[in-house]
């Protein structure tokens, strides 16, 4: 579709100017968010931005006219394909976009992501009804989305991560990269739930964002990380355990690095077992990469989702065979934001304050954490028990 039937003005111009067709027109937005004060996060731009990629990838695939010549009739049939039909059409991972079976699609989508579809779809059509790019929002009447249902936090009890653990260390390693595996698989989960990281946090961070920081006050010295691709674009610092710092070690040692990481060092926090092709685009043996430390970098979170769930899913099976089917179906649903809830549901059970959990959790809105903890919801239950007058305040730590 060319510029010719971009609509606006007397001369066929709209405020974002002349654009050869809605993909640009898309781009435009998605600028307007990034340059946007305060901007978006990194995190979701890109969300916005694949969303713009199936949307394109719907149209070109199945010939429908582009999104600015849409009726209600085409939204409506563009959502029921995403929840009917798109699992039809699963891409595997890694494939290259310009093979002909690629398709933006990994895994069937759930009722979540078709609303996340709808919300930011209904964002893209309000943002060219505004500067004019069409004259009419065919999801006017629509509206962005479900609404929420009360949020929930899911956390691994953190006995169960303990069986998780144990496991990993009862199995034979037989292999190098068996081995690797293991140590880098072993410290991440332990980081997520002794930290409370995000996955995007985890993937994003280099080795050398571990820092010592000494306390002019106590004169103590205290192991933190850099968080510097956090929510909304923030950069913060959390505290890192002694014991979670060991591990790292043993992480590291695995993979030939030194114990402890340099100041400023720019190796992934996450490493794979695959390389990074040479410059002559041949890939060492195993060993050969080993001496050379010519790793691989895990930065995406789906990447990070399937390590955490391999192993909760060895060990699901592990506790069926028990008899313990109760853990294991909670494992196979569990995730890795359900170790950062671990975390901070940890915290406030340890007799923490409600604000300075929300401070290592690093949320700026205190009813985040409030959702995280439910104290909000015990401290109404008091408050109608037979005999009480208000609800009783929480001793701070």
């Amino acid at each position: 579709m060319s510029a010719d039937i971009v609509v606006g003005g007397s001369d066929g111009r709209s405020v974002l100017g002349l654009v050869t067709d809605d993909w640009a027109a898309a781009e435009v937005w998605l600028a307007t968010l990034k340059a946007r004060n305060p901007p978006v996060s990194p995190r979701t731009l890109s969300s916005y931005r694949s969303e713009m990629g199936r949307l394109k990838w719907y149209c070109e695939k199945f010939r429908v006219v582009q999104p600015s010549h849409w009726t209600l009739q085409d939204v409506l049939a563009y959502l029921d394909f995403l929840r009917t039909r798109a699992s039809q059409h699963i891409s595997r991972r890694r494939l290259p976009q310009h093979d002909s079976a690629w398709t933006p699609f990994r895994k069937p989508l759930g009722p979540t992501s078709v609303s996340h579809a709808q919300k930011v779809l209904h964002a893209l059509f309000v943002f060219w009804f505004q500067t004019g790019h069409v004259k009419q929002n065919p999801m006017a009447g629509l509206g962005g989305g479900a609404q929420r249902a009360a949020p929930t936090r899911h956390a691994v009890p953190p006995d169960l991560i303990d069986t998780v653990i144990g496991l990993m260390d009862k199995r034979d390693y037989v292999t190098l990269v068996a081995r690797l595996t293991y140590a880098r698989n072993r410290f991440l989960i332990q980081l997520i739930e002794g930290v409370g990281l995000r996955a995007s946090e985890v993937v994003l961070a280099n080795m050398g964002d571990f820092e010592l920081m000494s306390d002019p006050r106590s004169m103590k010295t205290y192991w933190s990380l850099l968080v510097r691709h956090g929510k909304g674009g923030y950069v913060d610092r959390v505290p890192v355990p002694y014991a979670l710092i060991e591990q790292l070690a043993a992480y590291r040692q695995a993979f030939g690095l030194p114990p402890a990481p340099q100041p400023g060092e720019a190796t992934a926090l996450v490493l794979s077992g695959r390389t990074r092709r040479s410059d002559n685009g041949v890939r060492p043996s195993v060993r050969g990469r080993r001496g050379a430390l010519q790793w691989g970098e895990v930065r995406r979170r789906a990447t990070l989702w399937d390590i955490v769930k391999k192993e909760f899913a060895e060990c699901a099976e592990y506790l069926d065979g028990l008899g313990n089917t109760a853990d294991a179906e909670l494992l196979r649903r569990a995730s890795t934001h359900w170790l950062r809830h671990t975390f901070g549901k940890t915290q406030l059970l340890a007799g923490r304050d409600v604000r300075f959990v929300q401070k290592l959790l690093r949320q700026r809105d205190i009813r985040s954490t409030m959702i995280y903890t439910e104290l909000d919801f015990f401290d109404m239950a008091r408050g109608l028990e037979p005999g009480t007058v208000e609800v009783p305040e929480r001793s701070a730590s």
